[in-house]
């Protein structure tokens, strides 16, 4: 069955169209692939980034201020018995006098 040129012709436009969607599809797809690789990246840098810079930068500060609150904390413990103990002592002072004081705090 011989081809005549036309069909040949036909042909060899498809044979070109064909290679030209190859080359574009190949493009799409190496523009997907680094879209991606991308995608990651980027999505890596937003969740490292503050961990990254908490524990280079940012730990030293909230280990002071946490020791700061802790001894804070120990002195208004400090303060609170210590007000305890006034009210227990200005309270036994008024019950040797004979006058009620009432309810004592917790």
């Amino acid at each position: 069955m011989p081809i005549d040129n036309e069909t040949r012709r036909l042909l060899q436009e498809n044979i070109e169209v064909n290679r030209e969607n190859n080359k574009l599809l190949k493009k799409l797809h190496r523009g997907a692939v680094i879209s991606s690789i991308l995608r990651i990246v980027y999505v890596a840098i937003i969740i490292g980034a503050p961990v990254f810079l908490y524990y280079t930068f940012l730990q030293p500060y909230f280990a002071e201020l946490n020791e700061v609150y802790v001894g804070v904390k120990e002195d208004v413990d400090a303060l609170q018995s210590v007000g305890g103990r006034i009210f227990e002592a200005i309270s036994s002072f008024f019950e040797k006098l004979g006058v009620k004081t009432g309810t004592t705090p917790n």
